[in-house]
């Protein structure tokens, strides 16, 4: 068939070494083509039944390399061997062949490495420790080590030197392989020092507004880490913001399964008086303030006997013993940690009286549900203490209040 091929282009004006090349390439050409055939069938077939295998063993790791393509790439082996095995037909370019596939080698070999590297790291993610010690950043880092010295070796190769002299003359790229590699490096120590200082882990909920960052941390890599908003959105933060940035993270709630209720509420300062008698009467109807009325009553009482001075309860005083009453009783507040109902100082608006507290769940709309019941109640409560909670006066206010004035 060759001397035939070659005949007739000879016949048609053409070299005969010329014939001899064209030939080599259609040949060629036509084992690339069977040899991509051989490597879909390989895909087809020997990842179909590994992928079934996997199936039945559930095995992680093997899971995991599937997931890795990692047996896809080595089944790159298959067109290699056959290409190689029809090399030695190739007398004009079967020098460029060999070359060729011996680069074909290396390159196989760096893409079944990458993704064993891969399947490392999608198995280490399955360990409890790799929320507080992500190996992504680390991965990486080994990968552009190994692409770094795969190129040093092609290069050395192609130019018929050693990889220490290309090695050698690389040092006087050095500022610019800074400044090309400049993330990468900055990214890698700010990984170090997250990591070392347990700053951030996947899974833990953070707030950085500078980037608009609020929700959970979904993946940590080398120069960037990546969080899943509360609306669904995906922001990606540079790693170095962690080291140079300032940012909440929610873990140690969430560790805890508390979190702060910090809230106050402002009382109308013209509605604060001494209660009367009548008033204390109606007060000790309330079961949460009745033993502290009396026990207060009986106190101030002998002060102002002993001191001759009058003093009395105020209604603001029993309303905030109330409410720590209340928040006592409350079984979805935390007794094991700081409860407190205080008054802040006098503002414009009124005096506040703020709520310091923690819930006994760190569940976002449980919490939101837990303290909107405290207030609603707390707010509904207080005119029962004949206070009055204050708000600015809105054009509704102002007609009521011209109404009554005219009706006097």
């Amino acid at each position: 068939m060759f001397n035939i091929f070659v005949n007739l282009l000879r016949d048609v004006g053409v070299n005969p070494e010329i014939a001899k090349y064209i030939f080599e390439m259609i040949l060629f050409i036509l084992l690339i083509i069977i040899a991509l055939i051989l490597k879909l069938l390989a895909d087809k077939i020997l990842i179909s039944i590994l992928e079934k295998t996997a199936k039945n063993k559930k095995n992680k790791w093997f899971n995991n390399l599937i997931k890795s393509k990692f047996f896809k790439k080595l089944t790159h082996i298959i067109p290699l061997i056959f290409l190689y095995s029809m090399s030695p037909f190739f007398q004009l370019i079967g020098y460029i062949i060999r070359t060729g596939l011996n680069y074909y080698i290396i390159l196989i070999i760096v893409m079944a490495i990458m993704a064993f590297l891969t399947s490392v790291n999608l198995f280490y993610n399955t360990l409890e420790i790799s929320k507080k010690r992500p190996i992504k950043g680390l991965i990486q880092i080994i990968k552009i080590i190994i692409y770094c010295i795969t190129a040093i070796i092609i290069a050395a190769h192609l130019l018929g030197k050693s990889p220490l002299a290309i090695l050698g003359g690389i040092g006087a790229f050095t500022a610019i392989l800074m400044l090309i590699f400049q993330d990468a490096i900055v990214g890698f120590v700010s990984g170090i020092q997250i990591a070392s200082n347990d700053m951030v882990r996947i899974g833990d909920t953070i707030d950085m507004p500078k980037y608009n960052a609020s929700g959970e941390v979904v993946d940590i890599s080398l120069t960037t880490i990546k969080v899943e908003n509360f609306d669904g959105t995906l922001t990606t933060v540079p790693a170095k913001a962690f080291i140079t940035d300032s940012f909440i993270n929610w873990r140690r709630v969430f560790e805890k399964n508390v979190r702060r209720i910090k809230k106050s509420i402002q009382i109308n300062i013209n509605s604060i008086d001494f209660c009367t008698e009548e008033q204390l009467e109606k007060f000790k109807k309330i079961n949460l303030v009745a033993d502290y009325i009396e026990t207060q009553k009986a106190k101030i009482k002998k002060q102002n006997k002993d001191n001759n001075i009058t003093k009395g309860l105020t209604n603001v005083g029993i309303f905030r013993m109330y409410i720590q009453n209340y928040l006592q009783n409350n079984k979805f507040i935390s007794k094991d940690l700081t409860l407190l109902v205080r008054q802040l100082d006098s503002v414009e608006n009124g005096l506040p009286i703020e709520i310091y507290a923690f819930t006994n769940t760190s569940n976002w709309v449980e919490y939101e549900n837990i303290q909107a019941n405290i207030f609603d109640h707390i707010i509904a409560i207080a005119p029962e203490f004949d206070l009055e909670i204050y708000q600015s006066p809105s054009g509704t206010d102002i007609k009521k209040l011209l109404s009554k004035t005219n009706r006097v």
